[in-house]
């Protein structure tokens, strides 16, 4: 079969040069560039790839090819690019408990870094990629394209693209070396002239229009096509244009089947048993399998006749299908029972879950050694990724399963793996399963978690009220801990609600509860619900609960009793979900106390806990807080880096409602640098993200957001208009920073009346008193004061507020004070005054990298006769965000090492920044880049 080439037509060629454009353009200029090619299979994606990858030096080509047996195993592609990527066998394994999306990107870095030339990474079929693979590469090539770096990606069509896809997608024309070609289906036209080139004679346009219809404009079939016809004796010699037979078409409308049909019977059975298993399989392992079924095989027959594709790998030759059209067209013509007898047999023959795939995909029902296999899987499972695998055996099973008492027990068993590793998101479509099951306090349990997690948290807190304490003399341990359970996560479902009130009452519940558990029961109870009780964490947890509603409903001896209380246990706790879950609780409380230092710190101990457990239900809410924190403290670079992996991570968390706030946390440093088309697509994405109108911190950031921005634009209108909601009322703002926008936005304005009642609502809303995390409470009395002209009073609070104490922690909105009160001063004719004040307010602008603040108030510094010099520029304006970043970073002397680890980053990667970072601020050395930091 003669083999397509993909530039063969005229607009095949034209996207050829376009990709080798974009790919020449990467290598010349040595900056990162990526390429995504989409199309059907059959259409020549993985005929471009080859076409467009560079031979030679200086890069470093890595292929890979994703199977679709992988689809379903939690970092089974990833693991494999990186067997392929290491020369030796020796390194360090990554145990169970950190296998985690970041973890094996932070290994696929490793690994690139190791590498002397700069990379050039092919992967084809990135459609079969497993969830967690694509995360993890999705990390690593966002950080790898910010150096020498080349990515390609072929994909067929997808109704929800994985994490990969999705980035690419994301970069396409944000630059010229970033782009996606779609590549359709051939035109008759196309078709005509291909079939021409292959057969060295013309065809009919009649001829083509049927081979188009035949083959779907896919150049694999119309070349399987071509390779069935090309020898027939239907033509004249000296016939110009040849009609091509009519009936061949009618009689197969995908050719490869045809070219089964022609092949020796030994091959025709290795391409069927290929076709059966799909991916990749060791030569030995075909060869048992063919001997257990009575079959004649030949692999050298096949791969003759164009049926498989053979390699060298490990030492061992491989075999698969030469195209997974083929497969199909294969497969299709196999009768049913010798497909589920290859299953079978392959079931036997192939080692681990690829057996047990193929021995589940045979069975008509689960026998006891099947169930045995899955058993013994889904009681290994310790960790998010194997959970995800077990779901996938379980669901299978569940499927074989009869209605009845065996069918039920599986179902309650995919929902307690899917609760216990927070995955509950791939069982969610058996909802209505789940809610047919018995009555019992296990199917409340799974009713209450499935729909508070579908956000129908009223229905979640109707399912827990169904259960009260039994009989004693019919009650069970695996009932009291199940008990114990749904009164806990109640609980913490009235406190999404908002329903302060009632958390007393059920925390009161839940604790009788937890202590109803009997000494002894855990050990008595199923296996697969002892996680579910511990006394210490859940009464943590209940404590955490407890100190939150006790804050926002005002007791405050019962808060300060809880807090104190809280502060031992977590002090005494060992690493769980648990304490990262009360870290986050306590958070937000010390947030509202202004403790905004003690929160940094809680939300680092919990970073770090994440590490061994990082499906803890509050893991997205670990990385917003810091995020927020990050930028409130001044350290912006460090909020970007943060607010990159915590979008990158958001989409793969349970706890829905944090997937808004992180978009959301994530524009808040480019709003206050003024970058709109960044915060729009952040704002616009975040809504995307939400299903449930429920939020468990800081439910007014997207108004914060759209506040700041157009604050940082000088459009006080739409400042206004942004945190003029009535809706905002209603939320339980973690710092009520919407109502400080509000007051400046009036008292911009002019309407003083107006701005006087918005500060009395800031004052009264303040629980204890206000904090300046946007703006202390005297710069907004100094602001509607000005506005109103009276100049003296306004004077006072102005200097009042930038000597507060409490607002030096929070160098954005001191300058913000500062600069409005230098603008007093000028208005007020105090020229001198005005000039210290600017030029301190320009100082921070500058080094935040806050340019539109910093352009007004050089401006004004103009006016008031000064005229800049005495402010340092920013030293880091040249740079990129990235470089920035990786600058700020070596500016405090941290190695390029520990810069790639906090920033998630290849060291490849921050050395090529390093090079670049230098020569941009016109310095020699990283001694002088942390002497020009310390200027700022």
């Amino acid at each position: 079969m003669k083999r397509h080439t993909f530039g063969d037509v005229s607009a095949r060629a034209e996207q050829l040069r376009r990709a080798q454009q974009i790919v020449e353009a990467s290598l010349s200029t040595g900056t990162s560039g990526t390429l995504l090619v989409s199309g059907l299979s059959g259409m020549g994606k993985t005929s471009l790839l080859h076409a467009i990858t560079p031979a030679g030096k200086p890069w470093k080509v890595v292929r890979f090819k994703a199977d679709a047996y992988e689809a379903k195993l939690p970092f089974a592609a990833i693991e494999r690019l990186l067997h392929q990527l290491r020369t030796t066998q020796e390194h360090e394994p990554v145990a169970d408990a950190a296998a985690h999306p970041r973890r094996f990107a932070a290994l696929l870095l490793g690994e690139f870094d190791r590498k002397r030339h700069p990379v050039f990474l092919v992967i084809d079929d990135a459609q079969w990629l497993d969830p967690q693979s694509a995360m993890a590469l999705r990390f690593a090539i966002n950080r790898l394209i910010d150096g020498r770096f080349f990515a390609a990606v072929a994909s067929r069509p997808m109704t929800e693209p994985n994490a990969l896809l999705e980035l690419l997608n994301e970069l396409d024309g944000r630059s010229e070396q970033n782009a996606e070609l779609i590549v359709d289906p051939l035109t008759t036209e196309q078709v005509q002239v291909v079939a021409a080139r292959l057969l060295n004679r013309g065809i009919s346009q009649h001829s083509a229009r049927e081979l188009r219809e035949a083959t779907g404009g896919s150049p694999a079939l119309l070349s399987a096509a071509m390779a069935l016809t090309g020898d027939i004796d239907s033509f004249a010699a000296d016939a110009g244009i040849w009609e091509v037979p009519i009936p061949l078409i009618d009689a197969a409308r995908n050719p490869f089947a045809r070219l089964t049909a022609a092949a020796p019977e030994a091959g025709t059975n290795v391409a069927q048993i290929c076709s059966v298993l799909r991916d990749p399989v060791e030569l030995r392992v075909m060869e048992d399998i063919a001997a257990s079924l009575g079959l004649a095989v030949d692999a050298d027959e096949a791969a003759a006749a164009g049926l498989i594709a053979q390699r060298r790998w490990r030492g061992e030759i491989w075999v698969a299908p030469s195209h997974d059209l083929l497969a199909h067209a294969v497969q299709q013509s196999m009768s049913a029972d010798l497909v589920l007898a290859i299953h079978r047999a392959a079931g036997d023959a192939v080692e681990g879950r690829r057996g047990l795939r193929h021995s589940l995909a045979a069975a008509s029902r689960v026998d006891d050694a099947l169930q045995d296999r899955v058993r013994t899987i889904v009681r290994g499972v310790s960790t998010p990724a194997q959970a995800d695998e077990a779901i996938g055996y379980l669901r299978r099973v569940l499927a074989l399963s009869q209605a009845g008492p065996e069918h039920d027990d599986v179902l309650i068993g995919l929902a307690m793996v899917a609760m216990r590793f927070r995955r509950q998101q791939l069982v969610l479509d058996l909802l209505p399963e789940f809610e047919a099951l018995p009555p019992s306090a296990m199917a409340a349990a799974i009713a209450v978690e499935m729909f508070a997690v579908a956000g129908r948290l009223p229905e979640a807190l109707a399912a827990a009220a169904t259960v009260h304490a039994p009989d004693p003399q019919c009650d069970t341990a695996e009932d009291r801990i199940l008990r114990a359970y749904i009164a806990a996560v109640s609980a913490q479902f009235l406190l999404m609600m908002d329903d302060m009130a009632s958390i007393p009452a059920q925390v009161a519940v839940a604790r009788r509860r937890v202590d109803e558990v009997l000494p002894g029961d855990v050990e008595a109870a199923r296996e697969r619900v002892r996680w579910m009780y511990s006394a210490d964490r859940q009464h943590m947890r209940l404590l955490g609960w407890t100190v939150t509603s006790a804050a926002r409903s005002g007791q405050r001896e019962v808060f300060l009793a809880a807090l104190g209380e809280l502060g031992q246990l977590i002090a005494e706790a060992q690493p769980s979900p648990e304490l990262v879950d009360v870290l986050v609780t306590r958070a937000g409380i010390l947030m509202q106390m202004g403790d905004v230092e003690a929160v940094h710190s809680d939300m680092l101990t919990a970073r770090a806990v994440l590490e061994q457990f990082p499906h803890a239900w509050t893991a997205g809410h670990v990385r917003v807080i810091l995020t927020h924190v990050n930028y409130l403290l001044g350290d912006w670079e460090g909020s970007l880096a943060g607010a990159d992996t915590a979008v990158s991570l958001a989409m793969d968390e349970t706890a829905y409602t944090v997937r808004p706030v992180t978009h959301f946390a994530a524009a808040l440093v480019r709003a206050s640098r003024g970058e709109a088309a960044e915060v729009a697509a952040l704002l616009e994405a975040g809504e995307r993200s939400r299903i449930s109108q429920h939020e468990t911190y800081e439910s007014a950031m997207a108004a914060v957001v759209s506040a700041e921005l157009a604050r940082a634009m000088g459009d006080p209108g739409a400042q206004l208009r942004a945190c003029s909601d009535p809706a905002l009322r209603t939320l339980s703002s973690t710092t009520h920073g919407w109502m400080s926008y509000r007051v400046e936005a009036l008292a911009a304005l002019g309407r003083v009346a107006e701005a006087r009642t918005a500060l009395d609502e800031v004052r009264e809303a303040s629980a204890v008193r206000w904090q300046p995390y946007y703006g202390s409470m005297l710069w907004l009395e100094a602001r509607v004061e000005d506005a109103a002209d009276r100049q003296k009073t306004a004077n006072a609070l102005y200097r009042q507020a930038i000597a507060e104490p409490s607002a030096a922690l929070f160098p954005f909105p001191l300058a913000r004070a500062r600069a409005d009160f230098g603008r007093f001063l000028l208005r007020v004719g105090d020229p001198a005054g005005a000039r210290e004040q600017l030029e301190r307010a320009a100082e921070v602008f500058a080094r935040l990298g806050a340019a539109p603040d910093l352009e007004r108030t050089l401006a004004l510094l103009e006016r008031a006769g000064g005229n800049g010099a005495g402010v340092p520029g920013d030293p880091f304006a040249p740079l990129t965000a990235r470089e920035r970043q990786i600058a700020h970073q070596a500016s405090h002397g941290h190695t390029n090492r520990e810069i790639a680890e906090s920033l998630f980053l290849s060291v490849t990667t921050v050395n090529f920044h390093m090079r670049n970072v230098l020569p941009k601020l016109g310095l020699d050395s990283r001694r002088q880049l942390r002497s020009l930091a310390r200027s700022r």
